[in-house]
């Protein structure tokens, strides 16, 4: 289910133009403001505003991640990768922390080494 969701959410990614338009005629629509349409649209990061990068890498921030160096982790991936690399809240294997998920598969006790490997 997830590998489906990951392969739905990289197809229908929202062009700026696009986006623009829908703000107007959803805030015109619902009778709300484009304020209120834009913070809903860049809350949630599946909807993305640009085409997505080849390979999907997402390091758990939570609280038990975080606590066995998740934040490092997620640098020093970020310094690597660049904009492959999102935040990521819990993949429910906290004691295997630090997590990473590639292109929908859990990587525990993650490393850069690891998520390398995953990607290709």
């Amino acid at each position: 289910m997830t590998k489906l969701f990951l392969d739905l959410k990289f197809i229908f990614w929202l062009s700026l133009a696009l986006i623009s338009g829908l703000i107007v005629l959803s805030s015109n629509f619902f009778n709300n403001t484009r304020a209120d349409v834009h913070g809903v649209l860049t809350f949630y990061h599946d909807l993305l505003t640009e085409p997505p990068a080849d390979n999907h890498i997402s390091i758990c921030v939570a609280e038990a991640c975080q606590a066995v160096g998740s934040r490092q982790l997620e640098k020093d991936v970020k310094a690597k990768f660049g904009k492959e690399v999102h935040d990521g809240y819990c993949f429910g294997n906290c004691a295997l922390g630090p997590n990473a998920m590639v292109n929908g598969a859990i990587i525990g006790r993650a490393s850069v080494e690891k998520i390398a490997k995953a990607r290709t």
